[in-house]
């Protein structure tokens, strides 16, 4: 495996996301989304996809690259109204908007091998398999419900952010008209007790007063 970073991206909206790679120390090779569909040989260090825009076929490209089992890891910069389409796939998000520092250190964390899989997190009393909407505690399985595990990708795909429950109710459960911000509560308080160690004094999913939630990682 090289060293290089394959940065792929809409060529004209690059939005200097070379330039700040480039800066951060890293040796960026940018690629078209065509040439993206052809994994390298050797492959790259990390595999870094703006799909931000619909110029870049994302999702065609990380099936491709999971096809060629090639080892690089994935880092997908995404917008919040996709975040839940990106469950289960086995790639890491950054989602829009972020500071850039957010992107450095997470290109660091897969160079040095520090990085968490998108599909599991590991909490202060748990493990969270979000493909397998499941929950590992204690040496018991629990089961998480769609809503209950695309809230969850959502809030830790948005680290250390207050959310707004009317954002959460437009990204996760699309503004249906029979959903209230006491749907986002409910759900809320069911993941507490399923991946809190208190759920009462919660440690990573936290209320933050009169905006909405916001998510504290392990």
């Amino acid at each position: 495996m090289s060293n290089t970073l394959h940065l792929i991206l809409d060529p004209e909206r690059s939005q200097g996301l070379d330039s700040l790679l480039t800066a951060g120390g890293h040796d960026v090779e940018v690629l078209s989304p065509e040439q993206a569909l052809t994994p390298s040989q050797p492959p790259p260090a990390l595999l870094v996809i703006d799909a931000r825009n619909q110029g870049v076929n994302a999702s065609r490209i990380v099936s491709e690259w999971l096809e060629s089992d090639s080892p690089s890891p994935v880092l997908v910069i995404t917008t919040g109204d996709q975040v839940s389409n990106w469950v289960g796939s086995g790639v890491d998000l950054l989602v829009d908007p972020f500071f850039p520092k957010d992107l450095l250190e997470r290109v660091n964390a897969h160079i040095h091998g520090t990085a968490s899989s998108a599909n599991v997190l590991q909490l202060e009393a748990c493990t969270v398999d979000l493909a397998g909407q499941r929950v590992h505690r204690d040496g018991a399985e629990i089961p998480l419900t769609t809503m209950e595990a695309h809230l969850l990708a959502y809030l830790a795909a948005n680290p250390r952010r207050a959310i707004p429950r009317e954002e959460l109710l437009k990204k996760v459960w699309g503004y249906a008209r029979s959903v209230s911000s006491r749907t986002t509560d409910t759900c809320v308080r069911r993941l507490r007790i399923k991946v809190e160690t208190d759920s009462s004094n919660p440690r990573h999913i936290r209320t933050v007063q009169g905006v909405g939630y916001r998510f504290e990682p392990a």
